[in-house]
């Protein structure tokens, strides 16, 4: 953290160790009071603070609301952070937080939901408005977009996406953020509209 900087809150979006696995050990680290925030119905290691879908919270400049997004667990969130400030320079609203309920190029595994969490998953995405930041949590962009190429061939803005995270893979960089405008183009998971997927 940079001098001054203290962490105050932790937005935990799933159960699953590789998220939650060092909550705790964060909190006994701590330079003053951080709360771990999790799903209620999930409950991740360390929760502090249990949310639940629409629930807001505020965090210095930072208005945090809690999207539920079930599938690879029951009580999987997304966090949509905005500013008070407004769109950034870009014209992007905020980011999302998506954990391992959307990948770049892909979703997560559906550990616990099947196809009707998916279409709410979608339709979830597609109803926010404007862009946003999209910071996954984990780097399976090349494999998934790479596949996603395969399936949809014809895709202009994916074919160039593809080239673009290999560069950055290629240059030690992660692919991640996207961009929601991008996932709902490129995405073949929210790209439900395109039968022929």
């Amino acid at each position: 953290l940079p001098a001054g900087a203290s962490l105050t809150h932790v937005l935990c979006t799933h159960k699953h160790w590789d998220h939650a696995g060092g909550n705790v050990e964060l909190r006994r680290g701590a330079r003053g009071k951080l709360e771990i925030v999790g799903s209620l119905l999930d409950n991740p290691h360390g929760t502090t603070l249990a949310v639940k879908h629409g629930d807001r919270l505020v965090v210095g400049k930072m208005q945090i609301e809690v999207l539920h997004s079930p599938g690879h667990t029951a009580g999987h969130v997304i966090y949509k952070v905005t500013s008070a400030l407004g769109a950034d320079p870009s014209g992007m609203k905020g980011a999302l937080f998506t954990g391992d309920a959307l990948f770049m190029g892909g979703v997560g595994s559906f550990l616990e939901g099947d196809c009707s969490d998916l279409y709410q998953l979608y339709t979830l995405l597609h109803g926010l408005k404007g862009d946003y930041y999209v910071f996954c949590g984990h780097e399976y962009t090349l494999r998934l977009s790479t596949y996603a190429l395969y399936r949809d061939p014809h895709n202009s803005l994916l074919r160039e996406l593809l080239k673009e995270y290999r560069n950055r893979r290629e240059n030690g960089q992660c692919s991640v953020p996207s961009t929601l405008r991008a996932e709902l183009s490129t995405n073949m998971f929210l790209t439900l509209d395109r039968a022929w997927l």
